[in-house]
């Protein structure tokens, strides 16, 4: 399953009800916790299949200071990441 999180608050609600082979994308204001320094950076850093929009974070000035650690992809990933799995939630 893909769960698309578009705020900090329902990622912990994603966490809750995922399993470890789904897969995560933050978008819109979730992409925050891809910063170091937010507090929930070391729980998503933890999770295996976590990536962020990469245009959310540029539209935020933010790509310069994401972590690494999160992979960026762009809408041609975003669309991949719909096909690879057959089910999706939006938080």
């Amino acid at each position: 399953m893909l769960h698309i999180v578009k705020t900090a608050d329902k990622l912990k609600l994603a966490l809750i009800y995922s399993q470890p082979q789904d897969q995560f994308l933050l978008v819109e204001d979730a992409v925050y916790l891809c910063l170091p320094n937010h507090e929930l950076f070391t729980q998503i850093s933890a999770v295996e299949h976590m990536s962020v929009l990469k245009p959310d974070l540029e539209s935020r000035g933010l790509q310069q200071l994401a972590s690494e650690a999160i992979p960026q992809i762009g809408f041609d990933g975003f669309v991949e990441l719909t096909v690879l799995n057959d089910k999706s939630v939006t938080w």
